[in-house]
């Protein structure tokens, strides 16, 4: 009922309008969760109308693909938020704009039920139900437009660009002043820049100069290091970098006489993605984690006293250089990579002075991290390797651990060279820490645990694939995926999508309309039929013949990796002590693997795990210590605080723990908004109030309180600087600690009040003020307002009558009540003394319902209200007062939290 479906044909109407001529833009970002904010861009296009706003289009969204299982509620609300909240927010400022209608863009999800989209499918059906529910309401009339999947622009588009990019043919053309091999910037979401690049053998030395015997063209793994160091640069300048996890998955091959377009992506997390594209065909070659780095540099490096080490001298075979062991038997470099000069051998470790052959100095200027002179920097520490024979086994890039970059390599350099103490060439993996310096023993480059991996015979490097048709292209993706790109192209076209907006917005007003360039019927058929089969009906091999006996898993532990493992790679049953490689494991399964530990142990382990430990049972025994250590650490210290709650303390977290004390009643659990948003950057604490658990009686005074609590924040946080906060009432309590702290010699660096009234108002209610009160309440109810007075007493007193009841029956209601009336005589015994530190005040906006003259205003509830809450004339130090949408209590509830935490992180991040 009331839903209006365009199928194929959704362009064709005979009394579409024509679409309005001419026309204004601006354009401001902004969230549709603020409402402040939404309301001054309203008023912004109100007054570009000249006094009149039409409609509104509400198109913010975002998509979270994944299983409902792997989801958790911080997630799913980012999902919620633009949608539902969006809508509630344009509801609220729109009432009385004089719009004549809004158009939520919703999406066929809401009718197919794809899989992996519970969240959006859920929030896209809020929006239908919400045009329903204002169907008989004036104006604006509220339209749900369920669009099916557009084919050039949108989430679709872009979700499908990201994973299969354009052939090369359309990447853009490197510029003049690009990198060479980050080319230049595509054009996306601000949360990930993207750029493009075209390399060929004839226009990039990296490809001509680094190639096989048999004459295969591949980028070195250093390539990607500069290419990730390059990215960096572009966005974040001259900020140290540090580089974590990279991982190579597949090289990066390219023929002679043709060309392979480059894609390296950097979201804002972090998060780099190195991939290539031949034909319409898209490969990942390298991931890696990409940050800021926080680190000193190392003292110099005594280069005289590592040569005193290294007795055995190796001089240089020709004039060209040395030519290592590995170029010899497998490899065929250009000049560039003849920068080996001299090399001192000694016991697992050895040291190299390298320089890049004269002409190719002026290189650094643009490749910072030279890919020659780190390729061999980082890879002549081979014969260090016992039992290492080159022309037996080629070892390739695998991964490395981290790259800390100090300073851009000089032409110069000396590369000191450690073997980790178990490798052997009969191993399958063999690792280095490498630290190059200048010539004076300044550290350049810190590289810790790069790894290498023994090649499978014949060479891992395939040469540059010819694009193939469409249907082989979709062979190799999964039956969801093939449906997906099918749909793409047979999706909505951007005019197309235009022409039915007019149509829509044409005819008679209908709650809600589904677009979509597929007939429904088909397009439900498709998604069901392309939903994936469960995990127990997959095909699985047996297992192969290998060097060790099956042994089956012997805990709870070992059995959930022997599954991880059977899943991902295929096979019927996985031993204990099988090898991850040797049962055909490689780096594009480890990702996934390690990524499955993650959701299901809550393990975030690095790569290098599975060369430290290859076997289930080595992989079990790394981690079972932590993990078990973990659970009895977080238990024991549940048990043993009474008032400190962990809400968000991830062991990676860097920034200062903040401690945030509960409001009057004591209680934690609306504060759980808050510590998901902010403990994405710092570990979140909240302090709840004694007695409300056990038998304890609830404290008397601020300043036990505050020492209380303090002494368990220590146990958590032994010295300053501290950050302290405080909801409501509990605001009062963080001041006495930051008072507390100050007294004892240590530095708060902020204490942040989110909406704190202040301890003992210094106004009082006199008799004049009570009588303008009931004036200007006359004022408003006329003649009924000594009914209505009546009225209000009399539902006050049976709201009392009630609460007393429930405080009876209910034990938790009566330990809040008890809380409260202590803090009620705590607050008159606390005397406010001077502060000096840094403050910053979060409130809602000020509900003035009662003048009182002089300035004197009263809230409904005739409490004082001030612009800062009567804290500023105790307040010696820098204070500021920031309003956020909501009220007291919904300012730390959804959505409003979410705009009170983008605050708070920019006043910490100012120092504020």
């Amino acid at each position: 009922d009331g839903v209006t479906v365009f199928g194929a044909d959704i362009t064709a109407s005979a009394d579409a309008a024509a679409p309005p001529a001419g026309g204004q833009w601006a354009y401001a970002p902004v969230d549709v969760r603020d409402e402040d904010a939404v309301a001054a861009v309203v008023a912004q296009a109100t007054e570009l109308g000249g006094g009149r706003l039409d409609g509104v289009f509400h198109a913010a969204g975002v998509l979270d693909d994944g299983l409902i299982q792997t989801k958790n509620q911080t997630g799913i609300e980012e999902v919620f938020a633009p949608k539902i909240q969006g809508a509630l927010v344009l509801e609220q400022v729109l009432a009385g704009a004089g719009a004549d209608f809004v158009v939520l863009f919703s999406s066929t999800s809401s009718v197919l039920g794809a899989a992996g989209q519970v969240d959006y499918a859920a929030a896209n059906a809020f929006l239908n139900a919400f045009a329903h529910s204002r169907r008989t309401s004036k104006a604006p009339q509220w339209i749900a437009v369920n669009w099916g999947v557009w084919s050039d622009v949108g989430m679709g588009a872009e979700a499908a660009r990201r994973a299969h990019p354009e052939p090369e043919s359309a990447a853009p053309a490197t510029t003049a002043n690009a990198h060479p091999l980050l080319g230049s910037a595509a054009p996306g979401s601000t949360s990930e820049r993207t750029y493009r690049a075209v390399l060929a053998t004839s226009t990039h030395w990296i490809l001509d100069e680094h190639r096989t015997r048999s004459g295969t063209a591949l980028i070195p793994g250093t390539g990607y290091i500069e290419l990730a160091r390059a990215a960096w640069a572009e966005q974040e300048q001259d900020a140290p970098l540090e580089l974590r996890d990279l991982f190579f998955l597949a090289p990066l091959a390219v023929a002679d006489g043709s060309a392979r377009s480059i894609r390296t992506s950097l979201a804002a997390d972090g998060a780099l993605e190195i991939a290539s594209v031949a034909g319409a065909r898209s490969e990942v070659h390298a991931v890696a984690r990409v940050g800021r780095g926080e680190f000193a540099p190392p003292p110099a490096l005594d280069l005289a006293a590592i040569r005193a080490r290294c007795a055995v001298r190796h001089t240089p075979r020709d004039e060209r250089g040395i030519c290592t062991p590995q170029e010899r038997a497998h490899l065929a470099f250009g000049p560039r990579w003849r920068c080996l000069d001299e090399v001192w051998w000694g016991d697992g470790e050895a040291l190299a002075e390298l320089s890049l052959p004269a002409g190719y100095e002026a290189e650094l200027a643009t490749f910072a991290l030279h890919p020659a002179l780190l390729d061999i920097a980082t890879g002549y520490g081979l014969e260090l390797v016992p039992g290492y024979d080159a022309s037996s086994a080629l070892f390739v890039p695998f991964s490395y651990r981290e790259v800390r970059v100090h300073a851009p390599l000089a032409p110069r350099i000396f590369s000191w060279i450690r073997s980790a103490p178990d490798n052997h060439a009969d191993k399958e993996i063999a690792r280095f820490d490498v630290t190059l310096t200048d010539a004076s023993g300044r550290a350049l480059v810190e590289i810790s645990d790069f790894a290498v991996k023994r090649a499978a015979p014949g060479l891992p490097f395939a040469e540059a694939r010819a694009a193939a048709p469409e249907p082989a292209l979709d062979a190799h993706l999964s039956p969801a995926e093939r449906t997906f790109r099918r749909t793409l192209r047979a999706g909505i076209a951007a005019d197309e999508g235009v022409a039915a907006l007019e149509r829509i917005l044409a005819e008679p007003w209908t709650p809600q309309v589904i677009v979509s360039s597929i007939e429904l019927e088909t397009l439900i058929a498709q998604v069901h039929a392309a939903a994936p089969a469960p995990a127990s009906s997959g095909a699985r091999f047996e297992r192969p013949a290998l060097a060790s006996d099956y042994v089956a898993p012997r805990d709870s532990l070992e059995s959930t990796l022997a599954e991880i493992w059977q899943e991902l790679l295929g096979i019927e049953k996985v031993g204990v002590q099988d090898d991850f490689f040797a049962v055909g494991g490689h780096s594009l399964i480890a990702v996934r693997l390690l990524a499955q530990v993650k959701k299901r142990l809550g393990l975030d382990r690095p790569i290098s795990i599975l060369y430290e430990a290859p076997t289930i049972e080595r992989f079990a025994a790394l981690v079972r210590g932590e993990l078990e250590g973990a659970e009895t650490d977080a238990a024991r210290a549940q048990a043993s605080f009474r008032f400190l709650v962990p809400m968000h303390t991830q062991a990676n977290a860097k920034e200062t723990p903040i401690f945030l004390v509960a409001g009057m009643f004591g209680n934690v659990l609306n504060l759980r908004h808050l510590a998901d948003l902010l403990g994405k950057d710092r570990p979140f604490y909240a302090l709840q109030a004694r007695g409300l658990y056990g038998g304890d009686e609830p404290h008397e005074s601020f300043t036990e309180m505050a020492a209380d609590y303090l002494a368990e924040i220590r146990r958590v946080q032994p010295t300053g600087p501290y950050l302290f906060a405080g909801y409501s009432g509990g605001g009062i309590c963080a001041y006495e600690m930051a008072q507390q702290v100050t007294a004892a010699g240590e530095r708060v660096d902020a204490l942040i009040l989110l909406d704190t009234p202040i301890a003992r108002p210094f106004d009082r209610l006199s008799r004049l003020d009570k009588v303008r009160i009931h004036l200007q309440r006359f004022a408003r109810g006329g003649l009924r307002y000594p009914l209505q007075w009546l009225e209000e007493r009399a539902r006050w007193r049976e709201q009392q009558r009630r609460a007393r009841e429930e405080a009876a029956s209910q034990a938790f209601e009566f330990r809040s009540r008890k809380i409260g009336a202590a803090f009620y005589r705590a607050l008159a015994r606390y005397e406010t003394q001077p502060y000096a530190g840094r403050v910053h005040l979060f409130r809602p906006p000020l509900q003035i319902a009662y003048r009182l003259g002089e300035g004197r205003n009263l809230n409904y509830d005739r409490d004082f209200i001030a612009p800062d809450n009567a804290w500023g004339r105790y307040l010696t130090g820098a204070f500021e007062v920031t309003e956020v949408p909501g009220d007291h209590d919904s300012m730390v509830l959804e959505p409003s939290v979410r705009v009170l935490a983008a605050k708070i992180r920019v006043a910490l991040a100012s120092g504020a």
